[in-house]
């Protein structure tokens, strides 16, 4: 997923091919051996832990969703999994939606940081995600995107770690419970940074928004109140062509006022 479409890709957690389909959906190794050695994207919701290595076999794979599907399938993969993805070689890989999985922990994540084509992940609502992951993940030389929607053990904390990241463009913190002004504000040292979403953070109200946009002026800001700098609504919320209207989200978007 390119970097012009990196706001949306902080929100959409079922992306569409650029082809303007869905991507197949496999299950486990015999499904992924039907599958073109070309094939761009898969839906992998369903696929275990001892079936990742046979994604190797899909080299031109860019993007892998974990993530849709989570309203009728449990994720299977766990730490495990994710320490195989890491090894494997994927030249293409670059978009990773983990979002809504109870099995994956910070050394699942550390693993990931070995795959030298990520640009994008999402990590929304994982539970098991804390600061930790963060600091693995500010070492990437090229993430570019990253999800932590709806994480309550990211801190402020985790956020120093994050602001010393030289390539994160877009960041999307919405309904982090325990992250508040002062860690946000340590993101202010990013010379990288051009997106950040803050809805649904109660200890991000009114007030820190004008401060923290004061700290970082060009950073297009997104927050619950209807506060948004830079033509934030648009850079942030408006959708690609290939992007169809029945695409699960990992979150309502706020109405502008």
């Amino acid at each position: 997923m390119r970097a012009s479409h990196l706001a949306v890709s902080l929100v959409v957690a079922g992306a569409v091919c650029s082809c303007g389909y869905y991507p197949p959906s496999v299950y486990d190794s015999g499904d992924i051996r039907a599958v073109p050695h070309s094939q761009p994207s898969l839906r992998v919701r369903g696929l275990g832990d001892d079936d990742i290595h046979s994604l190797s076999a899909v080299t031109g794979l860019e993007y892998l969703d974990f993530g849709s599907g989570w309203k009728s399938v449990d994720a299977k993969i766990t730490d495990k999994g994710l320490a195989v993805l890491g090894s494997l070689a994927l030249p293409h890989l670059s978009y990773i939606n983990l979002s809504r999985n109870d099995n994956i922990t910070d050394d699942g994540v550390e693993a990931l940081v070995s795959i030298a084509s990520l640009r994008n992940l999402l990590l929304a609502d994982c539970p098991g995600v804390t600061d930790r992951a963060l600091l693995a993940l500010a070492s990437h030389p090229g993430l570019e995107g990253l999800c932590l929607d709806g994480n309550a053990c990211v801190t402020d904390e985790g956020l120093g770690y994050l602001s010393t990241s030289e390539s994160l463009t877009g960041l999307s913190l919405t309904g982090c419970s325990n992250v508040t002004e002062s860690g946000v504000l340590l993101l202010a040292r990013m010379k990288s940074l051009q997106s950040l979403r803050l809805e649904s953070c109660p200890n991000i109200d009114h007030g820190a928004v004008m401060r923290i946009r004061s700290a970082m002026p060009e950073v297009r800001i997104a927050h619950a109140d209807g506060i948004w700098s830079l033509d934030g609504l648009r850079a942030c919320l408006e959708e690609p062509e290939e992007l169809g209207e029945s695409a699960e989200t990992t979150h309502t978007p706020p109405e502008p006022r």
